[in-house]
């Protein structure tokens, strides 16, 4: 097995002190070694910046007095890395190269990605859908809510109610409900991709019965499982998605993605992806026994909460063409009542 020796700086995690070291690699482990001293062994690197800096994922972090070796740096990078790397040594064909593959995405994109969204949804894996659920859940976390004040005993109630939902209406998907403080957001509720459902302490507030709750909730319920969310996140950046089936998906590209899905619940839904969930949404109560009146009536609470401070000219208006709250990406409420109803 070669071994390779890189002479540089060694830094502690948070420290701005180097000591001189050797970087130490034989096949798949690193160590540094300071004279005959071992610093540190068994090390993983996180990324690798600039051909000479490498950090650690436990947060040390080793400069190489000269650039990496091209042997090392290739070992190390995924595809893409390597691919863009190879892009920036400019010559010619490199850069007819690069012009071909942009007109192909860019074709790709237009003419494939916008025709087949929502198949692409479908194929996608659910690992990286939940993923990049997990991963905007988390953002959305730290912008938006907070412990919530709706008891323990009462959140495991309806979180039980909703599985049981799930469960009669023999749902692919079954994410999880959380509830969260959201002054910020309002009453509403959320799908992230493959889950979780988020539902807000103000929306608990707002509607009086517990079967209204599991009414928005059916309906979020509905959206994952047709997993329109993740479909609006590859209409958006199919490019990336695309780089990353031709080149192998990394956590730079997943980042993005779930960049992009931290705002997915403030986007325009298309009014058809509203009418799938309303539909799909009334299918799962009915198989739970619960009555679709509870839905109606919670989005009629919704909308007049969304219209409250309207005068009362305005306010018909409003109510006929909501565009705030958990309403704003959806069709007029009273089209979606009256539709409803006549089920």
């Amino acid at each position: 097995m070669n071994e390779i020796e890189i002479q540089g700086d060694f830094f502690e995690p948070l420290s701005p002190k180097s000591q001189e070291a050797r970087m130490v690699v034989q096949g798949d482990r690193i160590a540094i070694w300071r004279g005959e001293k071992r610093l540190a062994d068994g090390l993983e690197i996180r990324s690798i910046h600039q051909e000479e800096s490498i950090f650690f994922r436990c947060g040390r972090q080793f400069r190489a007095k000269t650039p990496l070796p091209a042997t090392f740096l290739t070992a190390r990078r995924t595809k893409m890395q390597n691919f863009i790397a190879w892009l920036e040594e400019f010559s010619l064909a490199r850069a007819l190269a690069l012009s071909l593959i942009l007109l192909a995405l860019i074709f790709a994109y237009r003419f494939v990605f916008m025709a087949f969204g929502e198949t692409m949804a479908q194929v996608f894996p659910d690992a990286w859908e939940r993923q990049i659920g997990r991963n905007a859940y988390r953002g959305m976390a730290l912008l938006y809510f907070s412990e919530s004040h709706v008891s323990a005993e009462r959140q495991k109630n309806i979180q039980r109610r909703a599985a049981d939902m799930a469960r009669k209406a023999s749902l692919v998907r079954n994410p999880e409900i959380l509830f969260h403080a959201a002054p910020r957001i309002g009453p509403n509720a959320m799908a992230f991709p493959g889950g979780p459902i988020v539902v807000t302490d103000e929306l608990v507030a707002l509607l009086d019965a517990d079967e209204e709750l599991l009414g928005i909730i059916a309906h979020e319920l509905a959206h994952v499982e047709y997993r329109h969310s993740l479909e609006q996140i590859i209409d958006i950046v199919g490019v990336s998605v695309l780089a990353a089936l031709l080149f192998g998906a990394d956590d730079t590209i997943m980042e993005e993605i779930s960049a992009v899905a931290i705002n997915v619940w403030a986007f325009k839904n298309s009014r058809d992806f509203e009418r799938e969930a309303d539909s799909k949404g009334v299918g799962i109560l009915e198989k739970a026994e619960i009555s679709k009146t509870h839905f109606l009536s919670a989005l009629g609470k919704l909308v007049r909460h969304a219209c409250r401070d309207k005068s009362a000219k305005a306010r018909e208006q409003c109510i006929t063409g909501t565009k705030s709250g958990w309403l704003s990406s959806h069709p007029p409420t009273a089209i979606r009542i009256e539709s409803l109803s006549g089920r």
